[in-house]
């Protein structure tokens, strides 16, 4: 009965994911009935439209800055393209668009001759998932943050943070599109930012590059202390000046909810 149920749903998923390949009409007449105005075919061009339509939707939402940078059209067949080579396999969708930045990066066309617009195009759709990935995630709401009375060893970073990478203005061309406006692609220009959700909302912090690799020793060592250890050690720099400019970067990180208390 469960290799049944299994083999049904293997040909349901494909049957929908591709609606090109020639479906089977012993399977599609088995397991799909014939209403009186509509045979079988029909009736299952129904659910390939609408389920392509829904996914198609849900990545929309994902990444509303990418489809205004490739326009709808574009966009809609790329989605196409991906769905047929990654397919849905959860039962919730916030997963869907976890492989998109990669497929982009997969099938870009410039390889040889890399265009700026195609690596614009791949870093706003790594951006958004990054983005989306902390509105997804458990937080802290329930148990609070800490404050600056808080000594460092008892200091943690929340479990909705998280620092990154881009070699453009990400931030600022997917602000200027939430705000409603019609920017244009932004320079190649180094950017670090920090996410972190805070009360339920989640904020994008724009880093300098000295506080992106702190932060990011402090993400691998789950400690603060050891952190700013094998920060010091790594950049051979002077601990004092490293523990002068932690005490400034901690107190606003602070307050901008980056840290529990443990």
């Amino acid at each position: 009965m469960k290799s049944e149920l299994k083999e049904i749903q293997y040909w349901m998923q494909n049957a929908l994911i591709d609606p090109s390949i020639n479906v089977d009409s012993t399977m599609l007449d088995k397991h799909i009935n014939t209403a009186s105005q509509m045979g079988a075919n029909g009736r299952l061009a129904i659910y390939q439209r609408s389920y392509y339509a829904r996914l198609i939707e849900c990545m929309r939402n994902q990444f509303k800055a990418l489809v205004y940078t490739l326009e709808d059209g574009l966009f809609e067949e790329f989605c196409r393209m991906y769905l047929s080579i990654y397919p849905s396999q959860d039962p919730s969708l916030s997963p869907l668009g976890n492989q998109f930045p990669q497929f982009l990066e997969n099938i870009r066309p410039d390889k040889e001759q890399p265009e700026l617009w195609i690596d614009f195009m791949i870093a706003m759709a790594q951006f958004e998932l990054d983005l989306y990935r902390i509105f997804d995630k458990e937080g802290n709401e329930a148990y609070g943050y800490a404050d600056t009375s808080v000594q460092d060893e008892h200091l943690k970073l929340q479990l909705c943070f998280s620092v990154h990478y881009y070699p453009f203005m990400v931030n600022t061309y997917y602000q200027e599109i939430s705000l409603g406006n019609t920017p244009d692609i932004t320079p190649q220009e180094d950017t670090y930012i920090a996410f972190v959700r805070l009360n339920y909302q989640v904020f994008v912090h724009r880093l300098e590059e000295k506080q992106y690799q702190l932060l990011g020793f402090i993400v691998k060592e789950e400690s603060v202390e050891k952190g700013l250890q094998e920060f010091t050690t790594y950049y051979n720099l002077d601990p004092k000046r490293v523990k002068m400019r932690w005490n400034v970067w901690r107190s606003d990180w602070i307050k901008k909810g980056f840290f529990i208390e443990i």
